[in-house]
């Protein structure tokens, strides 16, 4: 259950990608903001990839290998968000 819930909150962090505003168009504001973008299409994979696992329900594997992945793209995700927040100040 534990797995479903990180999978699931991945998804809904996802959904939510820091947006400028339309005069903050500097070239360093734009780049933070594709990779963040790009970072958030790698952490809803994972997470997909994650909730895959998860419902197969193979009791075989615990996904560890497709929740550590989550665990990354999340980390990976976050330090780029906070680069949106400064860069587009």
């Amino acid at each position: 259950m534990n797995i479903l819930k990180s999978c699931l909150l991945a998804i809904m962090v996802t959904a939510w990608v820091p947006v400028a505003m339309a005069s903050e168009t500097s070239d360093e504001c734009i780049e933070a903001r594709d990779s963040a973008r790009d970072a958030a299409e790698t952490l809803a994979s994972a997470a997909e990839e994650l909730y895959s696992c998860a419902k197969k329900m193979d009791f075989d594997d615990n996904c560890s290998s497709e929740f550590d992945d989550v665990e990354s793209a999340k980390d990976d995700y976050e330090y780029l968000v906070a680069d949106v927040s400064s860069a587009c100040m």
